[in-house]
């Protein structure tokens, strides 16, 4: 879960490249996000397109975010909450977990114009 507790914060989200691109299921618990998405594919027809959907406690509900998208959200209300399900992988050596995707992170730099006064 992550606390984004004030309004009109905008925060991106890390996007992984193949072979360890994730998807996510997001959805706001408390409060209310405008979360969007951004197709990253250039294979795609809709390469560079993005979704904004209203996502709150209220409305109930989830974003799926495909692989190979990347991801950001603005706060609408004080003590927001969203919470974010990932697939995420990892390796057991010698009794220890190993995540597998730090080197293939990468993140978007989110421009927002919109006023909140």
């Amino acid at each position: 879960m992550s606390p984004s507790t004030k309004e009109g914060h905008v925060a991106r989200d890390a996007f992984q490249y193949p072979p360890f691109a994730e998807s996510k299921l997001v959805r706001c618990t408390r409060g209310g996000i405008i979360d969007i998405i951004v197709d990253l594919r250039p294979e795609s027809s809709t390469y560079l397109d993005h979704v904004a959907v209203e996502l709150t406690a209220d409305n109930c509900r989830s974003l799926y975010v495909p692989e190979r998208f990347a991801h950001g959200y603005q706060v609408l209300e004080d003590s927001t909450e969203i919470v974010t399900s990932r697939r995420i992988l990892c390796t057991i050596r010698g009794g220890r977990v190993a995540l597998q995707r730090p080197t293939f992170e990468a993140s978007v730099a989110i421009s927002c114009h919109r006023d909140l006064a």
